[in-house]
């Protein structure tokens, strides 16, 4: 957030009470029937991560018998404590944290259209097109409980995760007046972890959302930023390989991978010091399928390590990012970032030469396991205004 835009805000907002003094009305306390919201972030559903066992028995000649498919539960009876390494390596995958999302959506950081109303910031976009924000805790704006405005810095999704998010910093209004109500919000600052490892960095995010005084002809609208930002940083590419800027409309662009400009839509690549990285654009979501090592499997499992029974594994983590939604179909709704995070295992071990047996989990970036995340989240609905509003600067 740059301090020239919170001053310009708190500025705009003074003057907007100033401009109205003269046609504002005093003990406003009945307010409208629409709404406005803001939030640094909103979670979004998060899969469990439930294995799923394919045990098939070996007869003394090696022929493959009848497997069984279940959970480990279903399968336990058929080689009791043989399977202690499966039922270790089931509560390793069990044990990888999802949806850990808490810092960011449930720490005060959002913000409701207040009882009595406030003008929003004038004028609301600066001259880059970047929505303006009031200062908390001056000319009117709360921060304090359920807020019309917040402020937060930084914020931390942990980097123990398996993908971590850490927020520089967040700012965030919601408000009806004399025109209607609207919320707006904005996150700087983005970044991305695997492991503990720096995965990229996202520039300044925002989205706004609003909706006129009108119930029987509402007018909505929403909008939000361009995802620009690196990814994939490495000794080779210290800022990152993959350079990204994801438009919400209008043709999206990969900007370059490897320093070569990305080919199609779909492309796998092998980045120095990261690995072998399918990169894939479809519409305005950014696609990227991380293989991991055999380290990274190790710290995400640590039963696999001097595992002697294990023939095979397979581990990827699958990362969607975009600049999110907008939307006017019931009022308006817009987030700046779309986190989603997914993790695919395939497992394969040989129990004393009695059976094999293949664990999988993970169910694919449509339904996500680790992460599902609204970056910068603001609405609005229309509804009827309030019966008197007062201009911020006479609060």
């Amino acid at each position: 957030m740059k301090s020239s835009r919170v001053a310009l805000a708190a500025v705009a907002v003074v003057a907007a009470g100033v401009l109205t003094a003269s046609v504002a009305t005093s003990g406003a306390t009945t307010s409208g029937t629409g709404t406005s919201y803001s939030a640094a972030a909103q979670a979004g559903t998060v899969s469990a991560i439930t294995p799923s066992l394919k045990v098939c028995p070996l007869s003394l000649l090696g022929i493959l018998g009848t497997c069984t498919t279940g959970v480990f539960g279903t399968v336990n009876s058929l080689l009791g404590s043989l399977l202690t390494p499966v039922s270790n390596l089931v509560s390793d995958i069990q044990a990888i944290p999802s949806g850990v999302v808490t810092a960011l959506v449930t720490n005060g950081l959002s913000a409701s259209q207040p009882s009595t109303q406030l003008a929003r910031p004038n004028p609301e976009y600066d001259s880059a097109g970047t929505p303006t924000f009031p200062t908390c805790g001056q000319a009117g704006w709360d921060s304090s409980g359920a807020g019309d405005c917040y402020t937060g810095l930084p914020v931390t999704i942990p980097t123990t995760a398996l993908v971590g998010v850490n927020v520089t910093g967040v700012t965030g209004y919601a408000t009806d007046d004399s025109t209607g109500y609207v919320g707006a919000a904005e996150a700087a600052g983005v970044k991305l972890s695997l492991l503990g490892g720096s995965l990229g960095t996202v520039g300044t995010v925002w989205s706004h959302a609003q909706c006129s005084n009108s119930a029987t002809a509402p007018n909505c609208a929403a909008a939000n930023s361009t995802v620009t930002g690196t990814f994939l940083p490495s000794a080779a590419y210290p800022n990152g390989a993959l350079n990204v800027k994801v438009a919400g409309t209008g043709t999206p662009q990969v900007l370059s991978i490897n320093g070569g400009a990305l080919s199609g839509t779909n492309n796998t690549v092998s980045v120095p010091g990261v690995g072998t990285v399918t990169v894939a654009l479809n519409s305005n979501l950014l696609t990227l399928t991380i293989a991991l090592s055999t380290s990274q499997l190790t710290s995400l499992l640590p039963t696999t390590a001097g595992l002697s029974s294990l023939v095979s594994d397979s581990a990827t983590v699958t990362i969607a990012i975009g600049p999110g939604t907008t939307s006017t179909t019931s009022g308006a709704t817009a987030s700046g970032l779309t986190i989603s995070a997914d993790v695919s295992l395939a497992l394969k071990l040989s129990v004393l030469g009695l059976a094999t047996v293949n664990i999988t989990a993970g169910s694919g970036i449509t339904s996500p396991d680790l992460l599902n995340l609204n970056v910068a989240y603001s609405s609005a609905t229309a509804g009827s205004p309030a019966a008197s509003w007062i201009p911020a600067g006479q609060i």
